[in-house]
């Protein structure tokens, strides 16, 4: 009972420190900037649908053919060694107009997009760095043997741990409520240029995973700022662990069907559709089963090896 309180009172105090420090702030900021992007871009796409739609149209006008009856009829497309065979234009021109319309509408669609836009492009990355900071804080402004001699010194990266698994929730959550909003600014400005009443679906897409996908997104963000807490833990400072970073990201190629990536992105397509601006890799196929006891075996391993040299490196810090 005493130790839950110790670790309580230690969760308050860093949850304090990261708002304070403005770290919390920080990161909803920059993933909502990213956020945003894409949602602009989700604009863009709009505009450039409605104006193929527009010139297809009048094209068809210039024929002398019935607009009203061609939209009627069945949209077709052939795939034929790579080649596609479409033989209703204009109905293809209107359903992409219509679903970039949904997408930009549909608090749905809103998350989802965001869910995913996020968590495969941008989470690796930031919520690393996001770890590798509350692992290097205390090392870098010389706080760690005040805290040492005050808690036990386990204790104190257990609080951190735990903290920075509640606010990558309180992140995620802020980040794609305010998505939605902005997404509803951007969608009232079109009603003066485009008609985006006249474009609807008849069968409307429904992501009925949005549970598992934003379960899916924060299990990712525990992912990624576990290990680059880990990291700053054991280098104690910012530039190997951002070295390993930047390496592992964005210069190293994938190492096999069982390496971290490619096992995210199993999990990424069994619970996402992608399509559109953004489309993550197809992986080497593992059973998804195996990928997710994987995941937890390569969490489990690390934390393991990493508290066993933080308690060896506790004796020196007492």
């Amino acid at each position: 009972m005493k130790y839950i309180k110790i670790l309580s009172s230690n969760i308050k105090k860093e949850i304090k420190y990261q708002i304070y420090s403005g770290v919390f702030i920080l990161m909803i900021i920059t993933l909502l900037i990213f956020s945003g992007l894409n949602l602009y871009n989700q604009k863009k796409l709009i505009i450039q649908n409605y104006n193929l739609f527009v010139h297809t149209l009048n094209e068809i006008k210039k024929s002398g053919i019935n607009v009203e009856k061609v939209l009627m009829e069945p949209l077709t497309v052939e795939e034929n060694n790579g080649i596609s065979k479409i033989d209703n234009v204009l109905k293809l021109d209107y359903n992409n107009v219509a679903l970039a319309v949904y997408d930009l509408k549909n608090p749905g669609r809103i998350i989802t997009n965001t869910l995913k836009y996020l968590s495969f492009i941008f989470y690796s990355f930031f919520f690393s760095v996001y770890g590798i900071y509350i692992g290097i804080y205390d090392t870098k402004y010389k706080t760690i043997k005040i805290k040492a001699v005050q808690n036990n010194w386990m204790n104190i990266l257990l609080s951190k741990q735990i903290t920075m698994y509640i606010l990558s929730f309180l992140i995620i959550f802020i980040v794609v409520f305010l998505s939605i909003i902005i997404s509803f600014v951007f969608y009232n400005t079109f009603s003066l240029d485009i008609p985006i009443n006249d474009f609807k679906l008849l069968i409307q897409p429904w992501d009925t995973n949005i549970i598992l996908q934003f379960i899916l997104s924060l299990f990712l963000s525990f992912i990624f700022t576990t290990f680059g807490f880990y990291l700053g833990i054991l280098f104690r400072g910012i530039m190997y662990p951002m070295l390993i970073l930047v390496l592992y990201n964005f210069i190293f190629p994938i190492f096999g069907k069982y390496d971290l990536r490619n096992l995210i992105s199993i999990l990424g397509h069994k619970v996402f559709d992608f399509y559109g601006n953004f489309v993550l890799f197809k992986p080497e196929m593992v059973s998804l089963n195996l990928s997710i006891i994987l995941l937890f075996i390569y969490i489990f391993i690390s934390t393991l090896f990493t508290y066993t040299i933080v308690k060896i490196q506790s004796k020196y810090i007492d």
